[in-house]
C-alpha cells in the first residue's frame, strides 16, 4: 500500500510539474523532496523520499527512503535508502540502491559502481547490468547484457542475451529467446539453467539482418566497418536464416486478417474508410492510444498491487499493437489497389494486397531510422481507426441496450390468462368494430 500512495503521488508531482517548474529550489513538504522542470537536479539530500520529473532527472545527493523518477533521460549519481521507481528514454544508475529497482525506458544501464541491495525489474529496449545485484533480476528487452553478479535468481526475456567476464549467477537462471546462448560455466553451471525457446517476432526477422564479419567495400568506395554497416541495412549481404521464422508470422497475420474479414466484414471496412477519410485524426487517437496501453505498465510496476496485472498490460498491448499493424496494412493496401485498378472485393484479392502490403513495410526495417518511423506511423494510423470504430460499436450497443421495448401487438386487449381467451376477446372486439352484433 505504501507503494501504492507513492506512485500515485508520483502521478500527481507530473500532473502538478508545471506550476513547480517556476520554483528557484526543491520543495520540501513532510520531510519528501519535490523537484521538476526542465532539467532538475537533486543536489541536497532528503531526508525522505525523493520525487524528480523533467526533460532531465538527476540525483546527485542522498535520499534516505524511496526515489522517483520521470524524465526523458534519468541519471542516479548518490546512493539511494530505499526503492527506485523510473521511467523514462535513457536511465543509468551509478551509485548504491538499499531496497528495489524498477525501471522501464528504452535503454537502462546499472553502472559498475552501482549495486543493488533487493530485486531489480526492468522492461527496456537496451539493459545493462554492469553492478552487482543482491536479489533477483527480471529483465523484458530486446538486447541484454549481465557482467556482474547476481546473488538470486534470474529471468531473462530477450532476443539477445550476452554475458560479460564479471557475470556470475548464484541462484538459477530462466531465459526466453529464441535461439541457444552460450553461457559459461563461470557465470552458472548448466544444471541451474532452464531455456524456454519462443519464434522471434515477424518484423524483427527483417531488420536483424547481419553483415558479414569482415570490413565491407561500398560501391561510392567507402568501406565501412562491422560497427556501422549493423546499422545501414541496405547493404548486400544479408543473413536469411530468419526467412522461415517471418513466413511462419506472415502467414500467422494472413489468417488473422482472414477470420476479420470473414467474420467482421462491415467492421473492417468501416476501420479502411475511417484510416484512409481521417489519417490525421487517426493518427492522433492512435498515438494517445498506444501511449496510454505503454503508460500502463510502468504505472502498474510502480505499485505493489499493480505488479501481478503486468502481464495482463503487456498481453493487452501486444494484441492491440499487432491488431493495429493487420488493419492498417490492410486498410492502406487494399485501398492502393483498388487505386490502382478496381479489383473485384473478394476475401482472396484483399488477403493478397495486405500480403504485399505487410512483405513492403517489413522491407522498410532495412532503412535504420526511417523504417522505424514508418512503421510506427502505419501502427498509430491503425491503432487511432479501430479506437473510433469500436467507440461507435460500443455506442450503438449501448443506445440499442436503452430503447425502450416496442409495444406489444395485444397491447389493447384485456388481461388473458389463456391465447383461446385472447383469442375470443380479439373475435369479439373485431365484430363490435364492423357492426356486427
Amino acid at each position: 500500500m505504501r507503494s501504492f500512495l507513492n506512485g500515485l503521488m508520483l502521478i500527481g508531482l507530473l500532473v502538478v510539474s508545471p506550476g513547480l517548474a517556476s520554483a528557484t529550489e526543491p520543495l520540501v513538504f513532510g520531510g519528501d523532496t519535490y523537484d521538476s522542470g526542465q532539467t532538475p537536479t537533486l543536489s541536497e539530500a532528503s531526508p525522505r523520499s525523493a520525487f524528480v520529473a523533467g526533460a532531465t532527472a538527476t540525483i546527485t545527493a542522498p535520499v534516505a527512503r524511496d526515489a522517483h523518477l520521470a524524465a526523458g533521460q534519468v541519471s542516479i549519481d548518490a546512493p539511494i535508502g530505499g526503492d527506485v521507481y523510473t521511467a523514462g528514454f535513457w536511465v543509468r544508475i551509478d551509485d548504491s540502491v538499499g531496497g528495489d529497482v524498477t525501471a522501464s525506458a528504452y535503454s537502462v544501464t546499472l553502472g559498475s559502481q552501482a549495486s543493488t541491495g533487493g530485486n531489480v525489474r526492468i522492461a527496456a529496449r537496451e539493459v545493462t547490468i554492469d553492478g552487482p545485484v543482491h536479489g533477483s533480476l527480471f529483465l523484458t528487452s530486446q538486447y541484454a547484457t549481465i557482467n556482474a553478479e547476481v546473488t538470486g535468481d534470474v529471468m531473462i526475456l530477450a532476443e539477445d542475451i550476452h554475458f560479460g567476464p564479471n557475470a556470475k549467477i548464484d541462484g538459477s537462471l530462466i531465459y526466453v529467446s529464441p535461439k541457444d546462448v552460450d553461457i559459461p560455466a563461470s557465470v552458472i553451471s548448466p544444471d541451474r539453467v532452464v531455456h524456454k525457446q519462443v519464434l522471434a517476432s515477424a518484423l524483427g526477422a527483417l531488420s536483424r539482418l547481419k553483415i558479414g564479419e569482415k570490413a565491407i567495400g561500398i560501391e561510392s568506395g567507402v568501406t565501412v566497418t562491422k560497427e556501422v554497416a549493423t546499422h545501414v541495412k541496405w547493404l548486400r549481404w544479408f543473413d536469411w536464416s530468419d526467412t522461415g521464422d517471418y513466413l511462419f508470422w506472415l502467414v500467422v497475420k494472413l489468417a488473422v486478417l482472414a477470420a476479420i474479414l470473414y467474420r467482421l466484414p462491415k467492421r473492417a471496412d468501416a476501420i479502411r474508410e475511417r484510416l484512409i477519410a481521417r489519417p490525421l485524426a487517426s493518427f492522433g487517437l492512435g498515438y494517445l492510444g498506444a501511449a496510454t496501453l505503454i503508460g500502463t505498465i510502468p504505472l502498474a510496476a510502480m505499485t505493489l498491487i499493480g505488479i501481478p496485472l503486468i502481464p495482463i498490460f503487456a498481453l493487452i498491448l501486444i494484441v492491440g499493437w499487432n491488431l493495429a499493424v493487420i488493419m492498417a496494412v490492410y486498410a492502406l493496401s487494399w485501398s492502393l489497389a483498388r487505386a490502382i485498378r478496381p479489383f473485384e472485393p473478394t476475401l482472396f484479392a484483399k488477403l493478397i494486397a495486405s500480403a504485399i502490403g505487410f512483405v513492403v513495410l517489413s522491407l522498410t526495417g532495412l532503412f535504420w531510422i526511417v523504417g522505424w518511423l514508418i512503421y510506427l506511423v502505419v501502427v498509430l494510423l491503425g491503432m487511432g481507426a479501430m479506437m473510433v470504430i469500436c467507440g461507435q460499436g460500443l455506442k450503438e450497443q449501448r443506445a440499442r441496450r436503452n430503447q425502450p421495448a416496442p409495444p406489444s401487438p395485444n397491447a389493447h386487449l384485456p388481461p388473458a390468462t389463456t391465447a383461446a381467451e385472447a383469442r375470443y376477446v380479439e373475435e369479439q372486439l373485431r365484430r363490435r368494430d364492423e357492426g356486427d352484433d
